[in-house]
């Protein structure tokens, strides 16, 4: 089972319990103490939980405007930090559902080209303005290592 399928499995556990027959706890806690940001990251994509969307947003923001300052982007930082996040949440094509090859019509399977709309990638386009793309493109980059390396402290915090 994959650290997001354990992780989403656990935060809609209808058993807390923590005994030899359950172990869902093990993953929220596990999560908890992987990173701060990360542990919002995983908590907002992966759970669906709008209530700490609020506290990361001010988060990534100062943290945008602190990147910003450094590699000298004047006044685009709130711009990058709101479009970067909304972005990465939503980062599946609409096309394909993020399979990157269309369903077949009227069949449960795939077909075997890949998406036209997203060259088989399984995520969206960015649009945004020309002048931030690649200000934007550079922190949702960053976004996904801060999620991949918040899924490596999960797994070490587990032992596995």
């Amino acid at each position: 089972m994959s650290i997001v399928q354990r992780y989403v499995k656990a935060t809609n556990s209808s058993s807390l319990a923590d005994d030899e027959l359950h172990h869902d706890t093990e993953a929220l806690a596990a999560m908890a103490l992987a990173s701060n940001i990360g542990s919002l990251l995983f908590r907002i994509k992966y759970a669906g939980d709008q209530m700490s969307l609020k506290p990361l947003l001010i988060i990534w923001r100062i943290k945008i405007a602190d990147r910003a300052k450094h590699r000298g982007w004047s006044g685009i930082s709130e711009e990058v930090a709101d479009i970067s996040l909304w972005h990465w949440m939503e980062d599946f094509c609409p096309e394909c559902n993020g399979l990157g090859h269309p369903k077949m019509p009227k069949a449960p399977t795939l077909e075997a080209m890949t998406c036209p709309a997203c060259n088989g990638t399984g995520k969206k386009k960015l649009k945004c303005h020309a002048e931030i793309y690649d200000h934007v493109m550079d922190v949702v980059a960053w976004l996904d290592r801060l999620t991949a390396e918040a899924a490596s402290n999960f797994r070490y915090k587990l032992g596995d």
